[in-house]
């Protein structure tokens, strides 16, 4: 039997990491000191960071509803209308977005997808206007470049219009096929900077290349005094598996051509080269937050431009281990998402929240039961001032 080039990919691609996740030193944090949620009459603003969702399914996912249940909390408990967002970090429906209707897996993408818009959509969410981005990931590409890919983010936004009524605020940012960077300003504590990386790693116009990072400046040099925060779906730099720093097996990984998706990719350390130039001359933002490796992760950057803080958040429905990597503070390969609190002072402070690994997903024929209690378990397993 002749085995074709994808199966060989995807069998190196599991070789690799059943080798990594056996190979790989476990990161073990050093100990902190919690600090407690803040008065609501002290927040400004309430940003949730919720990445690599897309295998999640409502009525299996406690994180879906532990998140419905925060998002609801903070709505009613922010002292403004419109004070309280949700970026979805990409990959927000795997393996390869939304497929065509006639496809016979449209419906289980559309499932999908449903489950994150009613997580940021209660009744309280919308009375005070809490809004939900969804910011695109390789996987909401379908893992294609060019009018193939983009017809996927497409039916995504097709998709989202017809799941969100009137008086319903999800929206893709930045839009179908478009770069970005897009200018989020949440109430008027804070600004988002979204960008869409994976259409950098598949573009090959240098010219529209340059004009995204004339924006990227722009944007921070508009800000004022806001702290600025940057969101895409790949992190500047990681402790997990998409950091290269696996070298014992990275060469499999350059054959399949999985290689551009990781950060010592050529194309995308031109992109991190361009940003933190960018940042170097605007002024560097506070953090910047991604998901693509599938764990939560706190890191102190130091390089010339970076952002302060790189903060990942990719443990919404898969987990992969993280290893030791320079800066990074806190660690955790638990099912969870991240908020950060900005205070009416101008200070910004991160929470973590996750449960067990148990409560990923709750399989079998009646899952209500487990999904209360993976519910229930979810807690603050880290937190910190950032500024």
């Amino acid at each position: 039997m002749v085995i074709g080039w994808r199966a060989r990919a995807g069998a190196i691609a599991g070789l690799v990491a059943t080798s990594m996740s056996c190979s790989t030193p476990s990161f073990v944090p050093a100990p902190f000191e919690f600090i407690p949620d803040p008065s609501p009459s002290d927040i400004a603003a309430v940003i949730f960071l919720v990445g690599d969702a897309g295998a999640s399914r409502r009525g299996r996912s406690p994180l879906i509803n532990r998140l419905r249940n925060d998002v609801e909390r903070w709505s009613g408990l922010a002292p403004r209308d419109s004070s309280v967002a949700v970026f979805y970090l990409g990959d927000n429906v795997y393996p390869v977005g939304i497929r065509d209707r006639r496809n016979p897996l449209f419906p289980q993408d559309s499932g999908r997808l449903e489950g994150l818009i009613w997580a940021a959509s209660g009744p309280t969410a919308l009375r005070r206007g809490t809004v939900a981005h969804l910011v695109p990931g390789n996987h909401d590409w379908g893992n294609r470049a060019g009018a193939r890919g983009v017809a996927r983010l497409k039916n995504m936004e097709a998709l989202v219009a017809e799941l969100v009524d009137s008086t319903g605020k999800v929206r893709m940012t930045p839009d179908p096929g478009e770069p970005g960077p897009v200018a989020v300003d949440v109430g008027d504590a804070v600004r988002i900077m979204v960008l869409d990386t994976h259409w950098w790693l598949q573009s090959d116009d240098p010219v529209r290349k340059a004009q995204v990072l004339d924006s990227v400046g722009a944007i921070i040099g508009s800000a004022g005094d806001k702290p600025t925060i940057f969101a895409a779906h790949h992190p500047f730099e990681t402790g997990g598996p998409h950091g290269g720093r696996f070298l014992d097996f990275f060469f499999l990984l350059r054959k399949t051509g999985a290689v551009v998706q990781d950060l010592n990719a050529r194309v995308f350390a031109d992109l991190v080269d361009g940003l933190f130039r960018t940042f170097q001359e605007a002024g560097r933002p506070l953090a910047s937050v991604g998901g693509h490796d599938h764990s939560l992760q706190v890191m102190r950057t130091a390089a010339p431009g970076a952002p302060t803080w790189t903060l990942i958040s990719g443990a919404g429905s898969k987990l992969t281990p993280v290893g030791p990597a320079p800066g990074l503070e806190w660690a955790g390969n638990r099912p969870g998402y991240m908020r950060l609190m900005v205070l009416r002072s101008g200070e910004v402070e991160l929470f973590v929240d996750a449960a067990p690994e148990e409560f990923l997903r709750c399989p079998g024929e009646r899952p209500a039961p487990c999904v209360a209690r993976g519910v229930a378990a979810f807690e603050t397993v880290y937190s910190r001032r950032l500024k």
